[in-house]
């Protein structure tokens, strides 16, 4: 399986498949632009059950449409921020709110989350900063770490 995270993938495996993590052996292949849309695990647990039932090695393979439909994108959401400024127009303050659509399941939204504020000021001095940003999650298609890590929505 593609994967940016081997260990980590080995690791949830093993627990979903109930085998300890020496049993089980990730083999990713080439990786080529990931930019954190293969960090979670998809068919990994999937590909060892086929395994395990047929006693022999197994791989899976995504069609293009089929990754599409599977992997995690990036995150919808809604920033409000009021910003501050002198009379000679340098940033006095920020106020930043987020809240980051993350999906019906556990992925890296609550990181994503965390890092935005941490960039919604961009290279700007900010004295005086305040920011907060949530993960929720909803009924949706589910949303992790997709090139910049909540950077791009941010900026």
């Amino acid at each position: 399986a593609c994967t940016q995270a081997p260990y980590m993938d080995r690791d949830d495996t093993a627990k979903v498949l109930g085998l300890p993590v020496d049993k089980v052996r990730i083999v990713p292949t080439a990786t080529g632009g990931g930019f954190g849309s293969k960090l979670d695990v998809s068919l990994q647990p999937l590909i060892g059950l086929v395994a395990m039932k047929t006693g022999r090695p197994a791989a899976l393979a995504y069609t293009r449409n089929e990754s599409m439909m599977s992997t995690t994108k990036r995150h919808p959401a809604e920033m409000k921020a009021t910003i501050g400024a002198d009379a000679e127009g340098r940033i006095t303050g920020m106020v930043f709110e987020g809240d980051f659509n993350t999906g019906a399941y556990a992925s890296w939204g609550p990181t994503v989350a965390n890092r935005v504020p941490v960039h919604a000021s961009g290279p700007y001095l900010t004295p005086n900063y305040r920011a907060t940003g949530y993960a929720i999650h909803t009924n949706g298609p589910i949303a992790g770490a997709f090139r910049g890590f909540g950077v791009p929505q941010a900026t």
